[in-house]
């Protein structure tokens, strides 16, 4: 059987490679590539490579020359095969590898579309966490998996500009601070978002800070040869690190906690709660008290059962996650369903229930209100679905969701596509107890 030969051979060496080795030898972050990386030329050292390497081509048997030449599209892959075969004078069938190219460029430029759509087209608030988020992993994948294409209007030719390359390397900084700003801008403001010159604004001076964080922080201290010639600098460095961030987070924690103590010690003064309703009720509450509970608990403030669904009550696995139970099932028992506003009104029934010898489950969804049809979000039908028929296979003595909307213009409306889902229930013999939604506050509390 014939044998065919094949030679491996690496380009000559490029302006690229000169330029890798000048940042390592000065210890710099970031290679100054004198072209986009497809673009870039063999240095005379390369050159003079590939001509050598065609000499020694043109000394082969004739029988063992070469018949065909594949190359790269990269130029120090062409050029250094074009010297080799005009320095042997081989007349050789050539291909370039192409690789899909079109189908690549184009898959970059939707994954581009994707990741920008995603904020215009989706609820992010509401939405996220949840399955919704493979829409920009999955298109951040189709911009990697398309790599270059070396098209003149592939994605890759955007990418690899110098801007862009230049906020690739601030994007961790960029990262870390832009949060902070924006919530800093918000408190200062008064405001719950902000409107495109002040967004703009403060993306600038993100960009700002994050390069002034990099160039003067970051860079040196990953850079650093004084660090990096004893082991125990770099973990001395490592440790004053460490013990800023806690110092810096406990002094936080300790006034929060304290500012939070001073409010529990004058709750009867300035959080009346219910007693405001009594007749004769004089409010003598301070206007620029801080609300309970603290600001800064109100992550911890969520309503949830540390028990999940079980016995005749636990929940497919679907719903297993969500659902949970506080008692054992026996009796009557009442479910609680709906979205993040349906479980801050919770807590005010499920302990007149418990206390009345009810179980109370609850499955809740941030986003996702207990509701179908036009104006609910299709994954959360798909949800909904799924409690309804769970409620259908269990038949609780009662189930509680709101009837009703706020919308984020402080305007009520019926929940779109309640009525059918209680009437379902009505009709399987379950008890509907239908809440108004809990107001919205025109501004940040």
């Amino acid at each position: 059987m014939e044998r065919t030969r094949l030679i491996l051979v690496r380009h000559g060496q490029s302006e690229g490679n000169m330029a890798a080795e000048s940042a390592a030898s000065a210890g710099l972050d970031r290679i100054d590539v004198p072209a986009r990386d497809p673009d870039v030329e063999l240095t005379e050292l390369g050159r003079e490579q590939a001509a050598s390497f065609g000499r020694w081509l043109g000394e082969l048997p004739q029988d063992e020359r070469p018949t065909a030449v594949w190359t790269s599209p990269y130029t120090r892959a062409r050029t250094t095969g074009e010297i080799a075969l005009e320095r042997a004078g081989i007349e050789a069938q050539r291909r370039v590898d192409e690789r899909l190219r079109a189908p690549r460029a184009v898959a970059g430029w939707v994954g581009i579309a994707l990741i920008l759509s995603c904020g215009l087209l989706i609820d992010v608030q509401g939405a996220f966490p949840g399955y919704i988020a493979l829409w920009p992993t999955l298109a951040s994948c189709l911009v990697i998996a398309a790599g270059p294409t070396h098209t003149a209007w592939g994605v890759d030719r955007l990418l690899s500009s110098r801007p862009l390359q230049w906020l690739g390397d601030i994007s961790y900084a960029l990262y870390l601070v832009h949060w902070p700003l924006l919530i800093f801008a918000l408190v200062a403001l008064g405001r719950t978002e902000l409107d495109i010159l002040a967004g703009t604004c403060l993306v600038g001076l993100a960009i700002v800070l994050a390069w002034l964080l990099t160039r003067f922080v970051d860079s040196p201290i990953r850079r650093s040869p004084w660090l990096e010639a004893r082991w125990w600098r770099s973990a001395t460095a490592i440790a004053v690190s460490c013990a800023l961030v806690l110092g810096a987070v406990g002094t936080v924690r300790a006034v929060l906690d304290q500012r939070a103590a001073q409010a529990e010690e004058l709750a009867a003064k300035n959080n009346p709660g219910a007693r405001a309703l009594e007749p004769g009720f004089v409010d003598r509450a301070d206007p620029a008290a801080d609300p309970l509970p603290d600001l800064s608990l109100l992550q911890e403030d969520w309503f949830s059962f540390d028990e999940p669904c079980s016995g005749d009550l636990a929940a497919p696995e679907d719903l297993a996650d969500l659902c949970r139970q506080q008692g054992n099932g026996k009796g009557p028992v009442l479910v609680v369903v709906g979205d993040s506003r349906d479980e801050q009104f919770a807590p005010a029934v499920v302990q007149t229930a418990q206390d009345e010898g009810w179980t109370v489950v609850t499955i809740f969804k941030g986003g996702c209100p207990f509701g179908a049809g036009e104006g609910h979000l299709a994954d959360c039908d798909a949800h909904d679905d799924r409690v309804e028929d769970y409620l259908l296979s269990i038949r609780p003595t009662a189930v509680m969701s709101a009837y009703s909307f706020v919308s984020p213009d402080l305007k009520e409306g019926p929940m779109p596509g309640y009525d059918q889902r209680a009437q379902t229930l009505l009709d399987a013999g379950i008890d509907v107890i239908g809440t108004r939604a809990i107001p919205r506050l025109d501004g940040s509390p």
